[in-house]
């Protein structure tokens, strides 16, 4: 069992005990990850944030196919109930899995998603790919909050947000990296 939070034991130089949280581990258990993997539907970009709750974790993925009637998808999650678990404890001490709960279920692109991010806030997060556009999503009511129709003249390879959401940086094959108002849409570097 694999937990997102890790707590380390260790002893200060007195002997003491001391205890520190370590940072985020992003990886699944076999049973979170079963949750989050469908036979039909193929994911091709991931992100995730921690929320501003404690114990819970957002993630933003993009799907490579397309599948008959439905388009390239974007599938938001929300990871509950994370406990910390001590490092190297024995399985019977370690807290059961968190639970994962599908959001949302987002159409929007036209082509296979490639890159996705989230906002630090888990409130902002974005999909681009081979359409050569980038689709902003508001991730607490899952709707689409700005699309940015061809961003690139090749396909978007890579995308980042500041934490806040409000600002994002794209950059692409068409050898340009660009800077935006999340807000608007607009490139403004």
């Amino acid at each position: 069992s694999t937990s997102w939070e890790r707590i380390n034991r260790t002893k200060d130089t007195e002997g003491k005990e001391k205890t520190t949280k370590a940072a985020v581990v992003a990886l699944l258990d076999k049973e979170p990850a079963a949750s989050l993997v469908s036979s039909s539907w193929r994911c091709s970009a991931v992100a995730i944030a921690q929320c501003p709750e404690e114990g819970s974790y957002r993630i933003i993925a993009g799907s490579r196919e397309s599948s008959g009637r439905v388009a390239f998808q974007v599938k938001v999650w929300d990871i509950l109930d994370v406990r910390p678990v001590l490092a190297g404890a024995p399985e019977e001490e370690r807290p059961p899995p968190p639970r994962i709960s599908l959001r949302f279920s987002l159409g929007g692109h036209s082509g296979p998603v490639v890159c996705a991010a989230i906002a630090q806030n888990s409130l902002v997060g974005a999909t681009a790919g081979d359409d050569l556009g980038i689709l902003v999503w508001d991730l607490k009511r899952g709707k689409l909050r700005v699309t940015v129709a061809d961003a690139h003249s090749k396909q978007v390879k890579c995308i980042a947000l500041t934490p806040n959401g409000n600002w994002g940086m794209s950059c692409s094959w068409d050898k340009t990296v660009k800077f935006w108002d999340l807000f608007k849409g607009k490139c403004v570097a």
